[in-house]
């Protein structure tokens, strides 16, 4: 049996993350900012703005328990995990960019930190009304997370905690539906409700890769590359490409908790 060489391929990762070729550019903090030089903080404020409250007041609590818990081996296991992939984010400073999805493989071992400071704490304070508010409080949380959920369906991913104001503060601010998932809501209506001949052919175009949009037309769309030859135009709000349709009129917007996620637009 052949064994890959571990280490030598982790440092080639390393590098390749380190040299990553996707060059564009991101919203953070309402500034447009390559992927190529984003500061060191742009990890830890997604962090802080992208999970519940509740889970980063547990683990912040959690954490702050590490000398009572350093023989446990569930929370050394989860603590080593956290520890030694911000050390490779801080030191090797890779490419990355639309907030947290390069890292979500942090967000299990940050629950599994919460729900240890969840236990930690109902065990181990004895005055029931403190238990009972942090219970009601995390519970509330709970609800209002839920809540939103409902709301952005099935745009679940674009999820933004109080510290930002939900969707609502975040907008202009951080990127919201940088995967395009709302191309698919936007073409749906957009047959539904405007091409609906179907022995006509309408053309249509957008700011996403063409895969993302005409992988959802009917028979009677086809995608054109040049905007100039559309008769439609769909686009997210990423780097402003909704501007490039100038004054054709907006006939549908997509969107959640009152943000624009996709812009429908006639041009001729």
């Amino acid at each position: 049996m052949v064994f890959p060489d571990y280490f030598k391929h982790f440092f080639e990762v390393l590098t390749l993350s380190r040299n990553f070729f996707w060059q564009n550019h991101v919203l953070f903090l309402g500034q447009q900012v390559l992927s190529t030089h984003l500061p060191w903080y742009y990890l830890p404020v997604w962090l802080l703005i992208g999970l519940p409250l509740f889970v980063l007041f547990l683990t912040v609590y959690s954490l702050a328990g590490l000398l009572k818990k350093w023989k446990d081996p569930l929370f050394i296991l989860m603590l080593a995990a956290l520890a030694v992939n911000l050390m490779v984010y801080f030191l090797a400073k890779p490419v990355i960019y639309d907030g947290l999805r390069h890292f979500l493989f942090l967000i299990p071992i940050l629950v599994v930190l919460a729900a240890s400071g969840a236990v930690e704490f109902w065990l181990g304070s004895s005055r029931s009304l403190v238990k009972n508010i942090v219970a009601g409080l995390v519970a509330l949380n709970l609800l209002v997370v839920g809540v939103h959920m409902v709301r952005l369906h099935p745009y679940e991913y674009i999820y933004f905690n109080e510290l930002t104001g939900g969707l609502k503060g975040s907008e202009g601010n951080f990127d919201s539906d940088y995967w395009g998932a709302s191309f698919r809501e936007a073409v749906e209506w957009l047959h539904r409700n405007e091409t609906k001949d179907k022995a006509g052919i309408y053309k249509i175009t957008g700011n996403g890769n063409p895969y993302q949009i005409f992988y959802y037309f009917p028979k009677n769309i086809e995608w054109v590359d040049d905007i100039k030859n559309a008769d439609y135009y769909l686009s997210t709000t990423r780097d402003n490409k909704h501007l490039l349709a100038g004054s054709a009129p907006v006939i549908h917007i997509v969107e959640r908790e009152g943000v624009p996620l996709n812009y429908v637009f006639k041009l001729k």
